[in-house]
């Protein structure tokens, strides 16, 4: 299985969601979210977290920069009805915050507006995975609901408790959960990793 590659991007295909990677003298065809399907990455060194996927009829590599990117497609690969192909839709229209954000709170609106995710797979999203994306939030159970909320994102992103807490009491707990997560990350990419 391949887990990691760094390498040169020789090809963007913004349309097709893929890019194609240099490692040594071979190519990999890697699935990308459309972030990182940019024109300007050419002949740019990557290094991308993989999910290799093998079936019968695929053999398949999807990349993602971050492991917290990594895990939530994994763990939306694990809800019934969700392929490769849906979730790195989901990734791509979504940030993963927005995504973890969405299920967490039950925003069937957010989830549907992405293409191939109807109301039904919007509902399995939450109900599979609601609990999950929440555990590990117990560290931060007294806080108001939104950042409770807003806290669990950050770790699922890899920031410790006390960066965590170091953030929160930067941020306006009346501004709603996007906000606050867009305010608080601001503010460790500044102070904190």
């Amino acid at each position: 299985m391949i887990a990691f590659l760094t390498g040169s991007v020789l090809q963007v295909q913004p349309a097709r969601r893929f890019i194609i990677v240099r490692v040594g003298d071979i190519g990999y065809k890697v699935f990308v979210p459309a972030a990182l399907c940019d024109p300007t990455l050419l002949n740019q060194t990557v290094s991308l977290y993989t999910h290799h996927v093998v079936r019968e009829d695929a053999d398949d590599l999807f990349g993602f920069r971050e492991t917290a990117e990594l895990d939530l497609f994994e763990r939306l690969l694990s809800v019934s009805g969700v392929g490769p192909k849906v979730a790195l839709a989901l990734l791509s229209q979504l940030s993963a915050l927005e995504l973890r954000s969405a299920i967490t709170q039950g925003d069937l609106l957010q989830l549907t507006s992405v293409s191939g995710v109807g109301k039904k797979t919007a509902e399995r999203l939450v109900v599979e995975l609601k609990q999950t994306l929440l555990e590990g939030a117990e560290d931060f159970a007294a806080l108001p609901s939104t950042s409770a909320e807003v806290a669990s994102a950050l770790q699922g992103l890899g920031y410790s408790t006390n960066e965590i807490r170091l953030a929160l009491q930067q941020v306006n707990r009346a501004l709603d959960v996007s906000a606050q997560l867009k305010a608080s990350l601001a503010w460790l990419s500044r102070h904190g990793k």
